[in-house]
């Protein structure tokens, strides 16, 4: 009896021991997709001008009498990975660092970071809920601030 338990146990060893021996990394069609979300950046500069640009009426509305004029600067479409920063040159020659930390199936947690040259103008991390823009408001520019809408979507 001693001797059938210790064949099996010396099977069992073997075949742990070769299951780790050859275990292969997956292939890449059985390895996770990267999680992405596409992104949607607006660049407006917001002033007393009393001026509207008719392709940021959405935004006038959610930022309400604060300022009475908003003017399109810049507009950028891409995706983010997960982990990977993007950098985006907006006006002024600054940086807009956006970075995907985590995404569930209702939001996702996103980092931005404007830098002015060497100069951390803001760094916040946001919640953001599913298919939703967040306005990032505040770097000061000529005779008024830049706002960011930022989309996230998946």
């Amino acid at each position: 009896m001693t001797r059938m338990l210790m064949v099996a146990l010396g099977l069992a060893l073997a075949t742990v021991g070769s299951m780790s021996a050859s275990a292969a990394p997956p292939a890449a069609a059985e390895r996770p997709a990267a999680v992405k979300v596409a992104i949607d950046l607006r660049v407006i500069h917001a002033n007393q001008s009393g001026v509207i640009d008719p392709a940021v009426a959405d935004v006038a509305r959610q930022l309400g009498a604060r300022y009475s004029g908003l003017k399109l600067l810049a507009a950028h479409q891409d995706q983010l990975v997960q982990g990977v920063e993007q950098t985006f040159t907006v006006e002024g020659n600054r940086k807009l660092k956006v970075q995907l930390l985590e995404r569930t199936a209702t939001a996702a947690r996103v980092r931005v970071m404007l830098m002015a040259g060497a100069e951390k103008q803001f760094d916040t991390t946001v919640s953001l809920p599913r298919n939703k823009t967040f306005i990032v408001a505040g770097s000061k520019v000529r005779d008024g601030v830049l706002v960011f809408p930022i989309a996230v979507r998946w």
